[in-house]
């Protein structure tokens, strides 16, 4: 299963990236190894696309905290 670790505004970022049958993609991230967190989207034909989606996501996320 493809990672991504990164930092982002001081908290670390880890998304899961996966790839079913038919070729499509879902990811899910954990915020300063927390439990994981789905990504609430449709899957994308491409791991490029969801990587931005779950990039997105998870850096919604990590605003929130900071509130």
């Amino acid at each position: 299963m493809p990672e991504e670790l990164y930092e982002y505004f001081g908290h670390t970022i880890k998304i899961y990236l996966i790839e079913d049958d038919e070729g499509d993609w879902t990811a899910s991230y954990s915020v300063d190894g927390d439990a994981r967190h789905p990504v609430p989207e449709k899957p994308k034909k491409t791991r490029g696309l969801m990587l931005g989606q779950a990039r997105a996501v998870a850096q919604r996320h990590v605003d929130a905290i900071k509130r």
